[in-house]
């Protein structure tokens, strides 16, 4: 998270004069214009300054969740106002596929956000969704939708068609941060991160733990490319992580 190095500069924050021992340039923080190098903070100001950027963050998205506009819904406050009925099932470990059932006689739209946890129903992994989905709803209608995510319980099996979800969730924030910075890159990158966040996996770890199979031979499903990016968001976010 820290490029550290020997010398004394002023933290940019409070000021004092502190070693580059045991402190550094923090990758996480958005530079000001023309910046020739990254800001430098203490540990006491690091900290602080991470704070207020998750804060923030859990502002802004909270600001948005309210204002998805008339008859937009986030999934799990239209399941929960019993607007629409939610099966969900396994596709693979990169997909879940939805059912979305309205219960209303009237048209809305169903917002399905990075962070929400499809809870297993059994023994296998519980889905994280990585990318925004929305699904138009009419009157009584039904809709199946294969919403992108990840799982977030590694030493269970992938789901597979007819492994049900037992219920709706929605994870960290630290977890969320990083599903919506990540919501454009490809489905490795995020499963790399993902359990980098919830098991503090290494890169050997996630690639030993998830390979592809031709029936004749096995290879890594999670290049050296997808932990590369993974670390580079992570590290962007002021994330702790050991890839």
């Amino acid at each position: 998270m820290m490029n550290v190095s020997k010398g004394h500069e002023p933290c940019m924050r409070c000021g004092r004069q502190r070693s580059f021992f045991g402190w550094g340039w923090h990758q996480g923080v958005s530079l000001p214009p023309n910046a020739g190098k990254p800001e430098c903070y203490c540990p006491g100001c690091l900290r602080t300054v991470q704070q207020e950027e998750r804060e923030a963050w859990a502002k802004e998205r909270d600001e948005r969740w309210r204002n998805l506009g008339e008859d937009t819904y986030r999934l799990e406050t239209a399941t929960s106002q019993g607007l629409v009925s939610t099966r969900a099932s396994g596709r693979s470990i990169t997909e879940v596929r939805v059912e979305l059932s309205s219960q209303t006689d009237r048209a809305i739209r169903v917002v399905i956000t990075p962070g929400t946890v499809f809870v297993s129903g059994g023994s296998h992994q519980s889905m994280a969704v990585r990318a925004e989905k929305t699904v138009g709803l009419g009157a009584r209608c039904t809709q199946r939708v294969d919403v992108p995510a990840a799982c977030i319980h590694p030493e269970r099996p992938i789901p597979r068609a007819g492994d049900g979800f037992a219920s709706l969730d929605t994870c960290s924030d630290e977890l969320g941060r990083f599903l919506e910075a990540a919501a454009q890159d490809a489905g490795m990158v995020v499963q790399a991160g993902v359990w980098a966040i919830t098991d503090g996996y290494d890169a050997l770890t996630i690639q030993s733990r998830l390979r592809l199979s031709d029936g004749r031979t096995t290879r890594v499903a999670v290049s050296n490319d997808h932990i590369r990016r993974a670390r580079q968001i992570l590290r962007r976010l002021g994330i702790p992580n050991r890839l």
